[in-house]
């Protein structure tokens, strides 16, 4: 297998289980040691030896750390593999949990930190909290150090909704904090939470779906035709939008890409680097990627290149920096780890699963 990097700050992030580590180990390793091929991991985390110490069946349900430095992160542990899971604080930098730390008990949590000593959280707070799919259906602004029994409601949703949060998402270093409802598995409602309180709807279709906000502009793909004002957006749009001018009313999007009968953008295919978005598009069922960027004239798009007639994958883009890192696998080329310092342009080759066929001389 190969080793998947996630991007934070200057070091990839691995969640590695094999069989000698069968909970698995959370590790790390500077970026440019990944991508000279390097081994040396970092071990953050022994999940088999946490289990062992503690006489719990922990089973890693991932992390959620604070930006920029992402020391401080929030670790989801299940037992045995329930949905519901234990949050607990820890320091990168020691390698240990926080002592008196932000800790949640056993719960379908939803959490985002604010910063370093506040979060967003979603949880059981008793009943009435829940919805009827057993998720948050209320957030609190918790501070570290008050009794979370003790941190007011700030926002809440319908009992029948399948969940309902308040989160954070940053525009470089312009954050925001926006609460969601979901109704079901294919609707939404967000509002944007200003600095003094308000809650203001981000207008758009139930149905579209929010792709965050890149350089000021609001990102919106569309699941069904939409016309705001005078024109009409088709299904399938990825949109751009001032997000400030939206806010007070303006509904004039560029189309940042517009599917044709054999071109899509697919489900998850929207990745954001420092200066770039990079698209992952299907054409008739080949991969395709594209890179834009903002000029003063608008919005440019570029073809990036990479083989033909096979599945890529985007696995992880930086936000500091333009590093991008992508899967390709096509039937003469197996599944291969690609990174590029530059949102997808002038890729190369790090990491390949071995090839169980000589291919030379074939073609598809």
């Amino acid at each position: 297998r190969i080793p998947m990097p996630a991007i934070r700050g200057d070091h990839v992030y691995n969640f590695w289980r094999d069989a000698a580590n069968v909970r698995g180990l959370w590790r790390r390793m500077p970026v440019d040691a990944y991508l000279a091929g390097g081994a040396d991991w970092e071990v953050l985390l022994d999940v088999d030896a946490l289990a062992e110490s503690e006489g719990e069946d922990w089973v890693w349900k991932g992390s959620t750390c604070l930006r920029p430095e992402y020391r401080h992160c929030l670790l989801n542990l299940s037992r045995g593999g329930a949905d519901a899971t234990v949050v607990r604080e820890f320091d990168v930098a020691t390698r240990a949990f926080v002592e008196g730390g932000f800790y949640l008990s056993e719960a379908k949590s939803q959490l985002s930190w604010q910063d370093a000593d506040t979060l967003w959280v979603g949880t059981d707070f008793g009943p009435g909290s829940l919805t009827d799919s057993g998720y948050p259906r209320t957030s609190r602004l918790w501070e570290r150090g008050t009794p979370l029994d003790k941190t007011p409601e700030v926002f809440g949703g319908e009992q029948t909704d399948v969940s309902a949060s308040v989160f954070r998402i940053w525009d470089g270093d312009t954050p925001y904090d926006l609460a969601y409802r979901g109704p079901d598995f294919f609707t939404q409602m967000i509002w944007l939470i200003t600095e003094e309180g308000y809650m203001n709807r981000i207008a758009i279709p139930e149905d579209a779906s929010f792709q965050g906000i890149f350089q000021g502009q609001m990102l919106v793909s569309l699941r069904t035709p939409w016309q705001p004002a005078d024109t009409e957006y088709p299904q399938g749009a990825l949109l751009a939008i001032d997000f400030a001018k939206f806010m007070d009313g303006k509904r004039v999007f560029d189309v940042l890409f517009q599917p044709t009968e054999g071109v899509a953008l697919r489900l998850g295919g929207v990745a954001s680097t420092k200066d770039y978005l990079v698209l992952n598009l299907m054409d008739n069922v080949v991969g395709r990627m594209q890179r834009l960027s903002r000029t003063d004239d608008g919005w440019h798009t570029e073809e990036v290149t990479v083989d033909s007639n096979g599945t890529i994958g985007i696995v992880s883009a930086a936000e500091e920096s333009n590093l991008l890192f992508y899967q390709f696998e096509g039937f003469l080329r197996p599944d291969t780890l690609f990174a590029s310092r530059d949102g997808g342009m002038n890729a190369r080759a790090v990491a390949s699963l071995p090839e169980f066929f000589n291919a030379d001389g074939m073609t598809v």
